[in-house]
């Protein structure tokens, strides 16, 4: 039984380095791409070059702005369900008598039928 205990203490901890050392492997990779690019970066001349550097005030303006609430109304959470139905009939009803529909969408159309420019129940 010890000599159980033993085996998978000694797997789950050889298991921990080698994730260690994949963790660090990862790491180091990382880092390489990263310099990579930061190496691959035009300077500020070159930029001022190509006339594509933009240039900065050296000053900053600072005012006082109102505290608001942030958080947006959301009045389709307050429909009930014959409000959604009422809806729905009314988007329907305008799909099927006064939508036009281009002839190249007419098989995207789900439960209607097609005549010419305009969609029939």
């Amino acid at each position: 039984m010890v000599c159980m205990l033993f085996l998978i203490c000694d797997f789950f901890g050889g298991f921990a380095e080698r994730n260690d050392q994949t963790e660090q492997e990862e790491r180091r990779e990382i880092k390489q791409r990263l310099n990579r690019k930061l190496n691959q970066r035009p300077t500020v001349d070159e930029l001022r070059d190509r006339k594509i550097l933009i240039r900065f005030s050296d000053y900053v303006e600072v005012a006082k702005a109102q505290d608001y609430d942030r958080r947006a109304d959301k009045p389709w959470t307050r429909l009930s369900a014959a409000d959604k139905a009422a809806i729905r009939k009314e988007l329907n009803e305008f799909k099927s008598n006064e939508m036009e529909v281009h002839a190249s969408s007419k098989h995207l159309t789900r439960g209607l039928t097609w005549d010419g420019g305009r969609l029939f129940e």
